[in-house]
């Protein structure tokens, strides 16, 4: 992935910045929301809002004179979240979504996420990759592809 194309920090208040990458090898994009620490009920949330299809984005920007349009959110074809697990905060009811004509892909890292996001993480249409699974999140994790 590039540097960050576009910045921005206006989209929600739980959202300090959104960051969009554009891979320099494929028509690939990665926007990444960093979110306000205590508003991480809305950060999993989204996610799990997004991984169950239920959440729909369009992002739009303008580089160098071109639009730059694609889908996002519950139409990306991979789903991540990085971050604390917080359920041990806080309960989220499951999301229900639909299968949809699309599939989705997550990637959950967080600290004993298989436990905490099993319950509520969607199955219509979603699959898990990778989940870390270790007490601390510490587990260091590589992989090159998610197919």
């Amino acid at each position: 992935m590039e540097n960050c194309l576009v910045r921005a920090a206006d989209r929600k208040i739980a959202i300090l910045e959104r960051c969009v990458f554009k891979s320099s090898k494929d028509d690939v994009y990665l926007v990444a929301d960093a979110y306000e620490g205590s508003q991480i009920k809305m950060a999993v949330t989204d996610f799990l809002s997004a991984a169950a299809g239920v959440a729909k984005e369009t992002v739009s920007f303008k580089i160098r004179s071109e639009e730059v349009s694609f889908a996002a959110a519950g139409d990306a074809d991979v789903i991540v979240y990085v971050g604390h697990d917080a359920f041990m905060d806080f309960q989220i009811p499951p999301i229900a979504g639909t299968r949809g004509d699309k599939s989705r892909r997550t990637i959950i890292l967080a600290c004993a996420s298989k436990a905490f996001f099993g319950p509520v993480h969607p199955a219509n249409g979603c699959r898990t990759h990778v989940v870390d699974d270790g007490p601390d999140g510490s587990r260091g994790l590589h992989f090159e592809s998610c197919s």
